[in-house]
């Protein structure tokens, strides 16, 4: 049983990642997404789960009437495994009360806030968790959730792609210009204000376009870049989340991926499958990430930034960039696989709880 405290308006590569598990024989998937999915986009998959003989269901409002779903659903479909994705107080301590005899598998996916904490809900968290299986999405998560717990099984099963979803492409008009890519529906984290002020100083010597894709909190970016620019220059364009994501790497030459903190680099991960350059910041798990031909720079670092990106924009149609963008597509394959995941998750999970 998978309880995911996700909604977003697309299954995406989460779910594509959890349904690969159901290739092996006598495993069956079960879900158990937060409430809030019924008032937004995301109902709209959770029921196509559902009609496709997929078993889903939403959280109640009440934590009551919750505490008695979560009893029939485990006692109806005879649960064997609790697989639990991302977090949230609320259900985490419903999973204390109903299942306090059963191990559950924690996902980690992302870095965990405090390096040496000590406050009052780290506290919780260690008394919810004390017992839990904790599955790190990179050594780098592993090791934040390390500084902080030290009586759990912390495990590293390093993320998955599913990169059939990254060969549909819908029809996009890409620009005559440079096109550089990023990510921009989280400012602080994913670095997206380092790469507007990047990007501003780069204007001055070079004629590109730069796409922010936003997956939610599109009125705090559209804030943002009017504080910096009052009118958004024409040479910035905000694009909505689409479905199939590839859309955006093929219509682009440049993804930049600035992050001040990141659990895995999926981005970076589909990017170079799509055969973009990259230029990313050195941090977290993205950094551990093995891609040949990335122009890492130093975290939070606009100079260095600014170099690599330049850099990037000069050997953009270089013999030697396009053969390390080859080799990058085919070993992302192999090193990131669905498959790969998959046998790992059984093997450290499966046969550890059996």
């Amino acid at each position: 049983m998978h309880i995911c405290d996700y909604s977003a308006p697309y299954k995406g590569n989460f779910i594509k990642s959890l349904e690969s598990l159901e290739t092996i024989e006598n495993v069956k998937n079960i879900y158990l997404f937060p409430h809030r999915a019924k008032a937004n986009k995301s109902v709209e998959w959770i029921n196509a789960l559902n009609e496709n003989e997929t078993i889903a269901y939403i959280q109640e409002e009440n934590i009551i009437k919750t505490i008695f779903l979560l009893k029939r659903i485990l006692k109806e479909h005879k649960v064997t495994h609790i697989f639990r994705h991302f977090y949230d107080i609320k259900i985490d301590a419903i999973l204390k009360i109903v299942c306090y005899n059963k191990p559950v598998v924690r996902f980690c996916h992302g870095m965990y806030a405090d390096k040496n904490a000590t406050g009052i809900m780290h506290k919780v968290r260690n008394f919810l968790w004390g017992k839990d299986f904790l599955i790190g999405v990179s050594e780098a998560v592993s090791e934040s959730y390390r500084h902080n717990f030290n009586n759990v099984n912390i495990h590293t099963v390093d993320n998955a792609i599913f990169f059939d979803r990254l060969n549909v492409v819908d029809e996009f008009q890409k620009q005559d210009k440079v096109s550089l890519m990023c990510m921009g529906y989280n400012i602080k984290t994913k670095g997206t204000d380092i790469a507007i002020a990047m990007a501003q100083k780069l204007h001055e010597n070079y004629d590109f376009v730069l796409n922010i894709v936003v997956a939610a909190n599109d009125e705090e970016l559209e804030k943002y870049l009017k504080s910096v620019f009052v009118t958004i220059p024409e040479w910035i364009n905000v694009l909505p989340p689409v479905e199939n994501i590839a859309t955006y790497f093929n219509a682009n030459d440049i993804f930049l991926s600035p992050s001040r903190s990141e659990a895995f680099g999926y981005a970076v991960v589909e990017a170079a499958y799509c055969k973009n350059s990259i230029v990313a910041s050195k941090t977290g798990g993205q950094g551990q990430l093995k891609i040949d031909g990335v122009y890492w720079f130093e975290s939070e670092n606009l100079d260095d930034f600014y170099v690599k990106t330049e850099l990037a924009v000069k050997e953009l149609n270089s013999g030697e960039k396009n053969l390390q963008k080859e080799n990058a597509a085919k070993s992302v394959q192999n090193a990131y696989s669905l498959d790969e995941w998959r046998n790992a998750v059984i093997n450290l999970v499966l046969n550890k709880l059996r």
